[in-house]
């Protein structure tokens, strides 16, 4: 929700020329503008590693670290899983 208060509103004699406010879980998980599992290299975890390694061969290309992307995939679960206990009560 957006509030532009008018002219005549208490709160713009005050200074408040404009306000922003989120529904309580977009701010849960956006206040540092990152979302859940937002690496696109997350998606090579879910190709069978066969078809990965027969794909790179064919093609060439460089291959993905999955040991790396895996890494990735923990921290990003930890930080939601955080995320959410702290504000269970909310």
């Amino acid at each position: 929700m957006n509030l532009t208060p008018n002219q005549m509103n208490l709160f713009r004699r005050g200074g408040l020329i404009y306000s922003q406010f989120y529904v309580s879980n977009k701010e849960i998980f956006d206040a540092a503008k990152t979302f859940p599992f937002d690496n696109p290299a997350l998606e090579a975890l879910a190709v069978d590693p066969y078809l990965t390694k027969a794909t790179q061969m064919v093609g060439g290309g460089r291959g993905i670290n999955l040991g790396k992307v895996g890494q990735s995939y923990l921290r990003s679960r930890d930080r939601r899983l955080q995320t959410l206990q702290t504000n269970m009560g909310k």
